[in-house]
């Protein structure tokens, strides 16, 4: 795939030396360099597949964005496999070969908002901002990938192919998106595939989104859903306009040092919410954070949502993590744990504290991930 932000030689040894890339061999990928600490999202074609739910077309290369600082667990990670160093373009990307098979690693530095920084070879920079980090679906498993948005920002200012092409056009056709003036005297000879739809199109690709002063009513109206369901296990008492208050809630604004309000959107929809605090009622440290409230749309529940948002969260801001569920949430607890299992791999500690109507159970982990910081 070629980018506008990195236009560098694109394959000197010529694309009939090349190998397949299947969407089996990708997931081995992705689970061999999680395994060595590395975690990478998927760009470029395989990176528009897992957007779309499902494969589009041949792959003869995988682009990924990593994190710079890890290009030596990269190597280490991948070389049992046969993999070598083919191209060296650092810090802006490089490239590992193995049997012809060709893997193009984008090296970005992450910024206190969680965007990713790419150096670009001429000067200057290309930023991916935090909410171009989403997930994405290959063969039915959930994955981490770039925006739709996003890709198609990065396929401008230059000459598209019509592979490239092909790639946009399904993107915006599937995502509704404006079809870019460079890519609009394709549309009418490339055709979007409507009859293989993925169950990630319009209903389960997941991202979080920062509450601003725009959507802030969006989050008081999905509050007041998720206090309703909380009424069933606390005593919350509905007002006298019938409505739930939470008087917490104005200090996201007024406090955005230590508190961080985020939506949860599966494409474009409202799915639900995370509120975070640094500092947790449960530990002395103030710099823990929190999961101060989650909260996910009961027609999205069971679906793959809560959990794709909480790894987003956990990624998106590295640190020591407290979640605290309440001993009467029966479906809450199993579902914290596992997924907190899932992602820290069994590094995690899970004690009951006392207090409350029912008390606590809280657990507590640290997130490594290099996708961003606060």
């Amino acid at each position: 795939m070629a980018h506008a932000r990195a236009q560098l030689s694109r394959d000197p040894l010529g694309r009939s030396k090349r190998t397949r890339l299947t969407a089996e061999r990708v997931l081995e990928l992705l689970s061999v360099l999680r395994s060595g600490g590395v975690e990478a999202t998927l760009d470029g074609g395989w990176g528009v597949d897992a957007l779309l739910g499902h494969e589009t077309r041949p792959h003869e290369d995988l682009d990924l964005v990593v994190a710079f600082s890890d290009v030596s667990r990269i190597q280490e990670a991948l070389r049992p496999l046969g993999f070598v160093l083919h191209e060296d373009h650092l810090p802006v990307r490089f490239v590992l070969r193995c049997n012809g098979e060709q893997l193009d690693f984008h090296t970005v530095t992450f910024d206190l908002e969680g965007g990713g920084v790419q150096p670009q070879p001429g000067g200057g920079s290309f930023r991916y901002p935090p909410e171009g980090f989403v997930m994405g679906r290959v063969r039915g498993e959930s994955v981490p990938c770039i925006s739709a948005s996003v890709q198609v920002l990065c396929h401008l200012g230059y000459e598209p192919t019509l592979e490239d092409a092909r790639d946009i056009v399904q993107l915006c056709h599937a995502f509704g998106l404006p079809i870019p003036t460079a890519y609009a005297h394709f549309s009418s000879t490339v055709r979007p595939d409507y009859s293989r739809r993925g169950p990630m199109v319009d209903s389960q690709l997941v991202a979080l989104e920062v509450v601003t002063p725009d959507t802030a009513r969006l989050l008081s109206n999905l509050f007041g859903l998720y206090l309703h369901d909380m009424s069933e296990i606390f005593p919350i008492e509905v007002g006298a306009d019938g409505r739930f208050q939470y008087g917490k809630l104005p200090l996201y604004w007024s406090e955005p040092e230590k508190r961080f309000a985020f939506l949860i959107r599966s494409g474009a929809r409202p799915a639900g919410f995370a509120l975070v605090t640094r500092g947790s009622p449960a530990t002395d440290d103030p710099d823990d954070l929190d999961v101060a409230e989650f909260f996910v749309l009961r027609g999205y529940r069971r679906t793959g949502v809560g959990r794709q948002a909480a790894f987003l969260l956990w990624n998106r801001l590295p640190g020591q993590w407290i979640v605290r569920v309440s001993e009467a949430n029966r479906a809450g607890l199993p579902f914290w744990r596992a997924i907190i299992q899932e992602h820290t791999r069994g590094a995690f500690s899970e004690s009951k504290h006392p207090g409350g109507p029912h008390g606590t159970r809280v657990f507590s982990f640290r997130s490594e991930s290099p996708s961003a910081a606060v």
